[in-house]
């Protein structure tokens, strides 16, 4: 059974933290896009999104993820990633371009709220 994405959304200063808990598939990411076009829209730029929890995303997901990006470089905004599930981490790095892999993950928490402070 799909365990349905939730999402826990806190404020740190200005970068917004989102923390994703169950699978995010097809059927959840218009409401997770929706929620980011909400955040988006009160003039947040920065996102550190902790997948620790999210133990599945499929293309839809990664997909949305790109537009997310392609969205926040048209704000001059960014993200950061942590705490990829081990299931997560091998569809990420299958799917995400070199480039996002190379800037947007982070170990550590402090090393990601570092790069979105500078």
């Amino acid at each position: 059974m799909i365990e349905q994405v939730t999402m826990d959304i806190q404020e740190e200063g200005n970068i917004t933290i989102i923390s994703m808990r169950g699978e995010l598939t097809l059927l959840d990411a218009p409401g997770v896009k929706k929620t980011l076009d909400s955040v988006t829209s009160q003039g947040r730029k920065l996102f550190l999104f902790d997948f620790e929890k999210l133990t599945f995303l499929d293309s839809s997901g990664v997909g949305l993820l790109l537009r997310f990006n392609a969205q926040l470089q048209s704000l001059k905004g960014r993200f950061a990633f942590i705490n990829f599930h081990k299931s997560v981490a091998n569809t990420m790095q299958k799917a995400l371009p070199q480039q996002i892999r190379d800037t947007s993950y982070f170990e550590t928490r402090q090393n990601a709220l570092d790069y979105l402070n500078s």
